[in-house]
């Protein structure tokens, strides 16, 4: 009975022996379940890797240290691809931006870009050609060549374009004025406001011109150029000078300007552009 009892008490010890190790292996698995693989206070990392331990824990072990390596591995992964679906989603918004904006910018060019054609007549010498350069580029130039017969030139001024037609002022080109202002939005005439000796002239070109049936209803600017210089005539004595009172079936408007100061500019082309738009 006593060896029969100390063998039982013997089992019974190996049995408790083998009880911290099934614990361990108890909570390691419920801690694999739930996703984590603490050290301590479970099992020992002296116990687990000792060459006495059993055979059945360190391959436990070693699983569990892969598994959580292959779980580091997995959420570096998915962190990095977090990472480049984000930058191509970034990618693809700022191209969608990029479109939207091309699309508004077409449809703004589309709907709201005008263009509008004018025509400059007036004698030689009257500034025709420095008004253009000086419309175009904002710069003054001292001598210009005259035109012979007639220079067109495009110039964008905000949302508008407009095509200036500069015809040549001498004799021979003034038939060509007729031809070259049908079907323009305005039609500027340009004096030398400081030569009184043309002014006759001009007065009777301008008749002339406007007595044409297929300009009838143009509007009409007539600018009194180099005011910079002695003795040029004020908007009221243009007026005057080249009877404009009298003309009532087109609108007629005047403006005293210098190119060379570029003087007046700034109105001269805020007319032009309300006329390009119809206003």
């Amino acid at each position: 009975m006593r060896d029969g009892t100390c063998s039982t008490e013997t089992q019974k010890n190996r049995k408790k022996r083998r009880d911290p190790w099934q614990r361990v292996c108890t909570k390691m698995t419920k801690a694999e379940r739930k996703g984590n693989f603490p050290l301590t206070p479970y099992y020992s990392n002296h116990l687990l890797t000792h060459s006495s331990s059993p055979r059945s824990h360190r391959l436990q072990q070693r699983r569990i240290h892969s598994h959580a390596r292959t779980l580091d591995h997995l959420e570096e992964r998915n962190t990095q691809d977090r990472t480049e679906r984000y930058s191509e989603k970034r990618s693809a918004l700022y191209n969608m931006a990029s479109l939207i904006q091309a699309l508004l910018d077409w449809l703004r060019s589309l709907f709201f870009k005008t263009e509008m054609e004018l025509t400059l007549v007036g004698l030689q010498n009257s500034g025709k050609t420095t008004l253009v350069n000086v419309i175009a580029s904002g710069q003054f130039q001292e001598d210009m060549i005259p035109t012979v017969g007639f220079n067109m030139r495009k110039v964008s001024k905000g949302n508008v374009t407009m095509k200036l037609w500069d015809i040549g002022g001498q004799p021979r080109f003034r038939s060509m004025w007729e031809r070259y202002c049908r079907g323009v939005n305005a039609i500027v005439f340009v004096i030398d406001s400081a030569d009184h000796d043309k002014l006759d002239a001009a007065r009777t070109e301008l008749r002339n011109l406007l007595d044409k049936p297929q300009l009838a209803s143009i509007p009409v600017l007539v600018l009194g150029n180099k005011n910079d210089l002695p003795g040029a005539l004020t908007v009221d004595q243009i007026i005057e000078v080249m009877n404009l009172k009298q003309i009532a079936s087109r609108e007629v408007s005047c403006y005293s300007i210098s190119a060379k100061n570029q003087v007046n500019i700034d109105i001269t082309l805020q007319w032009l552009i309300k006329k390009g738009k119809g206003k």
